[in-house]
């Protein structure tokens, strides 16, 4: 394949339309604004998991401390869920002879094993009898609750860290792309429709040092007219040789240059 020799000269040369390429200041206000979604949602989901885990914890451990036991009655079964399924249990229990009822969820092999009608060892508290838990609560089963509670905030904090740091690590690699690549002309070599409002290009170019690069991108539906054979401008990084992209908008050598700093 013959590929159009190019440079960094002002002689522009026709592109099929493409949508716009975003600019470096526009880069980084958008790497801005998404770190601060992204701290604003961690903050929320932190506080969220510290409040919930805080309260259910603190649950656990009066009841553990100040919980007294009664017996209660099955009244119903129940699963729950798509392929994650849960096991509840309805009960009824009397304190100081009022009737109250509550739900909790056991293991597969107790609901299996249980019939309706059988009796359930049951912790409450006797301030607020509806605060309860099947079986009998002791400071162990409060800690346990309350390290399974660290470890899911930690596993949703280290998730929204690793989230924070690859899209970092995006967005730098676009502004030094702007800063410091190259245009070059490649030529489209397939095109096919993907999805309604989208459609598949692959494409090749020569780098600077000759070597051939083979790219693909998502164009806009509206660019559904190129066909195999046009030609794209992309930008290609010396510095990181398999760092390109294609220019997203109709863009003459001159302009590419003053985008990449080099005017």
């Amino acid at each position: 394949m013959t590929y159009p020799e190019t440079s960094n000269s002002e002689a522009p040369f026709e592109l099929p339309r493409l949508g716009s390429v975003p600019r470096e200041a526009r880069l980084r206000r958008s790497r801005v604004f998404l770190f601060a979604f992204v701290l604003l949602l961690g903050a929320g989901l932190a506080g969220g998991i510290a409040y919930g885990g805080r309260s259910e914890y603190l649950w656990m451990l009066a009841l553990a401390q100040e919980g007294a036991t009664t017996d209660a009655t099955l009244v119903a079964k129940e699963r729950r869920g798509g392929k994650s399924k849960r096991y509840e249990f309805d009960f009824t229990y009397m304190v100081e002879g009022r009737a109250y009822r509550g739900s909790g969820d056991v293991e597969r092999e107790i609901y299996d094993e249980l019939e309706i009608g059988t009796s359930l060892l049951l912790t409450y508290l006797p301030a607020d009898p509806w605060h309860c838990q099947l079986g009998r609560v002791d400071d162990s089963m409060a800690r346990k609750r309350r390290n399974e509670l660290w470890i899911i905030g930690g596993i949703i904090g280290g998730g929204l860290l690793l989230v924070a740091l690859l899209m970092g690590k995006h967005f730098r690699s676009r502004v030094l792309l702007l800063r410091r690549g190259s245009v070059r002309e490649a030529r489209v070599t397939e095109v096919k429709d993907v999805k309604k409002a989208q459609v598949a290009v692959r494409y090749e170019f020569r780098d600077g040092e000759g070597i051939e690069r083979r790219g693909r991108t998502l164009l806009p539906a509206k660019d559904r007219g190129i066909a195999v054979g046009d030609p794209l401008a992309v930008l290609h990084d010396p510095h990181a040789p398999k760092r390109f992209e294609v220019v997203e908008r109709v863009l003459c050598v001159a302009e590419l240059s003053r985008l990449s700093g080099r005017s």
